[in-house]
């Protein structure tokens, strides 16, 4: 893979993601984290696309392109962001009520 090659790659995976929901979150299938994570965006009400990692490879794939040290799911983000999994998310969401 070329340099170029690399670049065109990574720009084609980041516009993918600025053409979704303002939430991304990547699971499986029977992982309570993940229904956890999605019932605080759902309480919430904030606007997500999930993308089951177990149901298409390419969603794996593409998670490893951005988050290349993701070992579980969920992993969450904001737009461009990871901001992490369910603790981490839980995390922000409750920073972002504590600002406003």
């Amino acid at each position: 893979l070329t340099i170029i090659g690399a670049v065109q790659k990574h720009l084609t995976i980041w516009g993918k993601v600025m053409q979704r929901k303002l939430y991304s979150i990547y699971t499986q299938s029977a992982c309570i984290y993940c229904d956890a994570a999605k019932d605080l965006l759902k309480e919430k009400q904030l606007p997500f696309t999930e993308y089951n990692i177990e149901d298409n490879r390419e969603y794996k794939k593409e998670l490893l392109e951005m988050a290349p040290n993701a070992k579980t799911v969920p992993q969450i983000f904001v737009r461009d962001k990871l901001i992490g999994g369910y603790d981490d998310f839980k995390q922000y969401v409750e920073e972002a009520i504590s600002r406003h």
